[in-house]
């Protein structure tokens, strides 16, 4: 597991300090800021940068190769008026080399991309926020220090700081090259022809075909019969619902909360037909809860992140249902110019039905086919997994995320 970046507000950890630096005399504020700017500056167990280890920008200027009394003038002239924030940003040695933090460029990279996120929630617009750094490099103990104000506000910008966000800005950098491998689960989960390719087929290659021979027994026959039960039901409200309301759409956005219930089960349903095809939307949703866990590992976020997950991946089902059936309506009419002017209106209602029907029945058969392709490409990867004996789920992730080009991961065990 992660342990993640950890980000402490110093003037909140050390508050009673903090209220004693208030309420003290401009002069003394300057005074106690310069010794903690000149502390957190320094050489010894720092990455050296010349005469001090400082780096960021003050006024936008860069002050890495800034002369030391500039910048603690600059700071004894500040310190007088603005409030001033301080931190320390800290990860476990062991990761810090792992994810190339021991690198001071590293570090300067993550502050200067991510300040801005910091300093927003700070209540600190980008454009007004001063900011310098440090590196310490203590065996065990790698972090960096981090001060930083409104250069126009003087009063503390906002005391209901979340932390959480912060974290999350600051992990997103450290582990973007393992949240890089994750979302590549994810993608190719979401690519999935399954859920990706529109429900069409010319229905003429339907026709003949033996349902149990072409799914080789693969689905049951209930389940589909039940699918296709549950379309024609879906589609006779939809239509109903158009009629009776003079509209002609086919977005989700625009249907009725009880229809959208009553298409969010048809997916449910087509989803669970089939094991493969529950399988591959689960590993969507797992790969986002992991790429969670290294973001935060925050509970709630957690939670947030799942519900998320199921919506997204859920309504792409939906809105492949609905286009599903708007272009078996398209088709329909399209037949019927070419047929005849004037088609009597039980016919039309029974063509389209069967237009549903048999286009299921194709759309069934190709959702069968990508869930094969994905069952083989797990196959493959399980089975190099076990000739490198690895048994853990934290191995199993990891020799995955350097072989991620087998397939999907077998989330499971």
């Amino acid at each position: 597991m992660i342990a993640g970046v950890n980000f402490i507000n110093l003037n909140a950890k050390n508050k009673k300090f903090q209220l004693r630096i208030n309420n003290l005399s401009p002069n003394k504020k300057a005074k106690v800021m310069k010794l903690h700017i000149n502390y957190i500056g320094r050489i010894k167990g720092a990455m050296n940068n010349g005469e001090h280890s400082l780096f960021g920008k003050l006024n936008n200027e860069d002050i890495s190769y800034k002369d030391k009394k500039e910048i603690l003038d600059y700071i004894d002239e500040k310190a007088k008026t603005q409030f001033f924030n301080k931190a320390v940003i800290s990860i476990k040695e062991a990761e810090a080399e792992k994810y190339g933090m021991i690198n001071k460029e590293e570090w300067i990279n993550l502050i200067n991309l991510k300040i801005k996120d910091i300093a927003k929630e700070y209540g600190i617009r980008e454009d007004q926020v001063d900011y310098l750094a440090s590196v310490h490099t203590e065996p065990g103990h790698i972090h960096c220090h981090l001060v930083f104000f409104d250069r126009n506000n003087k009063e503390q910008s906002n005391n209901f700081i979340k932390y959480d966000r912060i974290k999350r800005e600051l992990n997103k950098y450290v582990y973007k090259e393992e949240i890089s491998k994750i979302q590549e689960v994810q993608n190719k989960s979401k690519d999935s022809k399954l859920l990706k390719e529109n429900f069409n087929k010319d229905m003429e290659t339907l026709i003949g075909r033996s349902t149990l021979k072409m799914f080789n027994n693969r689905i049951n026959i209930k389940e589909l019969n039940n699918i296709q039960k549950e379309i024609l039901s879906f589609y006779e409200k939809l239509k109903d619902y158009q009629e009776k309301n003079n509209k002609n759409s086919f977005r989700k956005a625009f249907l009725p909360p009880l229809l959208k219930d009553e298409l969010r089960k048809l997916s449910f349903l087509i989803v669970g037909s089939s094991t493969q095809l529950s399988k591959n939307v689960k590993d969507y949703i797992n790969s986002s809860i992991k790429q969670e866990v290294i973001l935060s590992n925050n509970e709630k976020r957690l939670l947030i992140t799942k519900e998320k997950a199921i919506e997204f991946i859920y309504s792409k089902v939906d809105n492949q249902i609905l286009q599903f059936l708007k272009e078996r309506k398209v088709e329909v009419n399209e037949y019927n110019k070419e047929v005849t002017n004037r088609l009597n209106q039980n016919k039309y209602k029974s063509s389209i039905k069967n237009n549903i029907a048999y286009n299921l029945n194709d759309l069934l058969n190709n959702i069968n086919n990508t869930l094969e392709d994905t069952k083989e490409a797990q196959k493959g990867f399980s089975k190099q997994i076990n000739k490198q004996n690895i048994e853990t789920k934290a191995q199993r992730m990891e020799y995955y995320l350097k072989h991620r080009d087998v397939g999907l991961i077998n989330w499971e065990n």
